[in-house]
């Protein structure tokens, strides 16, 4: 009974072993990069919306002299 239970041990040890991998290296899929695009309206938007900004406080303090008063 000892005799099966070592050699059944001792093939499954050279069994696992023989599965274990080989010096091949592997082949690799290449690396295929997602761009994602920006979904937000607001990108566009905010410089415009600040150089209306800026003319309108340059018009709202602008001095064209036609009612000074006298």
């Amino acid at each position: 009974m000892k005799k099966v239970v070592i050699s059944v041990a001792a093939l499954s040890m050279l069994a696992a072993a023989s599965f274990a991998g080989s010096l091949v290296e592997p082949e690799m899929e290449p690396m295929v990069e997602v761009m994602e695009e920006d979904n937000g309206s607001s990108g566009g938007l905010l410089i415009p919306l600040l150089a209306l900004v800026v003319i309108g406080a340059l018009i709202a303090n602008s001095d064209s002299g036609t009612s000074s008063p006298s």
